[in-house]
């Protein structure tokens, strides 16, 4: 796994356990406090969704690079 996604991973679950703890702590009823849990949750969803989509759009360029380089190459050597 890339480094700089494990970094993004350990920053993404940290802040949904901290942001978790605070509003489990957080001196309200118990609606609010889980209608507030699941709000933060679905926003980390969609950024963490969009990071890697975000990823998953830069592999896939960088394969068809890798390809298109590949091919060529070989017509190089063919010729």
């Amino acid at each position: 796994m890339d480094e700089n996604v494990k970094i993004v991973a350990g920053f993404i679950v940290g802040a949904m356990a901290g942001a978790a703890a605070g509003l489990l702590l957080a001196p309200e009823a118990g609606d609010k406090t889980r209608q507030k849990l699941v709000k933060e949750a679905e926003g980390y969803k969609d950024k963490a969704m969009s990071a890697f989509n975000g990823k998953l759009d830069e592999l896939a360029s960088s394969t068809k690079e890798l390809v298109n380089t590949a091919k060529s190459q070989l017509k190089v050597k063919e010729s």
